[in-house]
């Protein structure tokens, strides 16, 4: 209730929902309307907290992640004629950019491929084709991410990401989630041969010396 004292345990919740909590608490207790969606300002101190303690494959990848979300974001505002100072959360590069709407500026970002990428999926009218262009990309990404690992916890984590991309393509698409699913273990069964020929031949070589 307003007025009660409230007291977050940083053992118990990690710090950036203990910062939310707060600062949602403290507007509440003035009365005072967010300057953004409350989800925007949780999602923003997730990703700052993220980019502080995540270790590099996480940070890259909810960076890239994030990129996608803000253009699409900003993509449908400027259709729509909608505020972008209110609904773009950030204090990047990227963000200021948007919010301005001084696309041309953001070629020159480092994230200036992924957003011109997105700006051509956006041209597609047909939502479901749309979206899976979109997961395609993230897919086509995380490939990229772990390309040349194997069975490591980066490459755990893509393929957990992957997963749940297949979860929201069965429900678009059956066949589509299927094929997908089978990509994935065809990989997995691919890799799995490839380190235990490695393993052979250099237990073998071991073995002569």
């Amino acid at each position: 209730m307003v007025g009660e004292e409230l007291h977050f345990d940083p053992k118990t919740y990690p710090s950036y929902l203990v910062d939310f909590m707060y600062e949602y608490r403290h507007d509440q207790e003035i009365d005072r309307p967010a300057e953004h969606f409350y989800e925007d300002i949780l999602d923003n101190y997730y990703f700052r907290y993220v980019m502080k303690r995540g270790d590099e494959f996480v940070r890259t990848w909810v960076s890239f992640d994030r990129s996608i979300r803000l253009v699409l974001a900003a993509i449908t505002i400027k259709r729509h004629d909608l505020d972008a100072r209110r609904l773009i959360v950030g204090d990047s590069e990227l963000v200021r950019l948007l919010r301005s709407g001084n696309w041309h500026d953001i070629s020159f970002l480092e994230e200036g491929e992924v957003v011109q990428k997105v700006l051509q999926i956006s041209e597609e009218e047909d939502l479901s084709v749309r979206e899976h262009r979109i997961d395609q990309l993230k897919w086509d990404y995380l490939d990229s991410l772990t390309f040349a690992d194997t069975f490591s916890i980066d490459t755990m984590l893509a393929y957990l990401l992957k997963l749940q991309m297949l979860s929201r393509w069965s429900s678009l698409d059956a066949e589509i989630g299927k094929s997908r699913f089978r990509e994935i273990i065809d990989q997995l069964n691919h890799e799995s041969r490839s380190d235990l020929e490695k393993f052979r031949a250099e237990a073998k070589r071991h073995n002569r010396l």
